[in-house]
């Protein structure tokens, strides 16, 4: 953890608009996802109940559950329940928000690697298992 923070520190120090860019836009983007999630279930909190309660609620993948399962989940719901968002609709939309920015890329991703794997497995193309001559 010690090496982490530090390592943090000098991302940060280095003042690199990329990084500080693509951190922010990671936030804002969740965020807006998290939004649009409860829009869709027909309700419609503050965007400072949307921001508070994702800070807040994240902070449940640091629970010690196997595998993570259900920490965020339980963090976010939790959290926005307790902020006063209606009970349904807020588990309905975080869930959502979940299969969107979880279940759906790993389920996506899954595919791609097997269809790799197949791929690299072709006889007909060797040029894709050589390996390259170290320099």
């Amino acid at each position: 953890m010690i090496d982490g923070v530090t390592e943090a520190r000098k991302i940060l120090r280095s003042a690199d608009r990329r990084v500080l860019a693509g951190s922010f836009g990671y936030w804002f983007f969740d965020n807006a996802v998290l939004w649009a999630t409860f829009h869709a279930f027909g309700a419609s909190p503050p965007v400072t109940v949307i921001l508070m309660g994702y800070l807040i609620g994240q902070l449940g993948g640091l629970l010690p559950l196997p595998g993570g399962l259900g920490g965020i989940d339980g963090g976010l719901i939790g959290t926005l329940i307790v902020y006063g968002t209606p009970v349904a609709v807020t588990a309905a939309a975080v869930l959502a928000y979940r299969v969107i920015l979880f279940w759906l890329p790993l389920m996506l991703g899954g595919i791609a690697f097997a269809s790799l794997r197949r791929g690299l497995n072709d006889p007909d193309r060797p040029e894709l298992c050589v390996v390259p001559a170290a320099t």
